[in-house]
């Protein structure tokens, strides 16, 4: 057994990461190797997989280094400006949102927290947050699932081993994947959406008056359009006008679905 396997198998020995997460990481690296023997080619696939591998192991360790220092039941209510961003950064946790009516951000659960700067910071622990609606809301997940519903003007999701199933309400939407999969379900026609991943799957749920321009590229996998467009050209797909709304689908290994 070499070494970047035995430092997975640790891991979730250790409760640092979950099996199917592990066994994501092993798939990987192996397909890697794979990868390497074949050449790459033209999709650089290889480069592709070390890349998310390299993203997805390197925020682990921090979570060791920090260990589980701090955990505790929380339980706070937090008075916001709704024209201050609100940054959510959770490590080795699982987290779940909503909206709520107060100009108040609320947060319950068990687990390592702190909050400073407009930064809500989830290490090791399963989370809730109630959050208004607000102008900017900005995501980072290192290791760990996030799910519920977000309203906001500017939305950013980045994540870097995990998955990610919201419902959202907003103007603008981007999203990064290294390793995992983002499903969003849109609650209203925003003006653009730029969603990329390396490695994992894209789910779109688009509401049922959506009019816009759909751009899709996948270098290795599948692409399902299961909400039938107006009109298709190649991997561009337009509904109604096609004016309303810009999307950018891009995945570098996996699937993307537009339902």
């Amino acid at each position: 057994m070499d070494e970047e396997i035995r430092r997975i198998l640790k891991l979730l020995e250790e409760g640092k990461i979950k099996a199917e997460e592990a066994e994501k990481l092993i798939e990987a690296l192996e397909e890697k190797r794979e990868t390497k023997k074949r050449g790459s080619g033209i999709l650089n696939i290889g480069e592709v997989i070390t890349e998310a591998i390299t993203s997805a192991v390197s925020v682990v360790p921090g979570i060791v280094l920090e260990g589980i220092k701090g955990v505790r039941e929380v339980k706070e209510s937090i008075n916001w400006d709704i024209e201050n961003p609100l940054y959510i950064e959770i490590s080795g946790g699982d987290l779940e949102v909503d909206v709520g009516e107060d100009l108040r951000v609320v947060i319950e659960g068990k687990g390592a927290y702190s909050f400073q700067d407009n930064l809500v910071k989830l290490t090791a622990g399963e989370f809730f947050l109630l959050i208004p609606r607000m102008k900017v809301i900005k995501v980072n997940l290192s290791a760990g699932d996030i799910k519920g519903r977000l309203l906001c003007d500017d939305f950013e999701i980045y994540l870097k081993m995990g998955d990610g199933n919201l419902e959202v309400e907003a103007d603008k939407v981007e999203g990064i994947v290294s390793m995992g999969d983002l499903d969003l379900n849109l609650i209203n026609v925003p003006s653009s959406i730029k969603l990329n991943c390396s490695m994992g799957d894209i789910k779109l749920r688009l509401p049922e008056d959506f009019d816009g321009k759909i751009v899709t590229r996948v270098n290795m996998g599948d692409i399902s359009i299961e909400r039938k467009p107006d009109i298709s050209k190649g991997d561009t797909f337009i509904y109604k006008t096609g004016e309303k709304c810009y999307v950018e689908l891009k995945c570098s290994m996996g699937d993307i679905k537009v339902y």
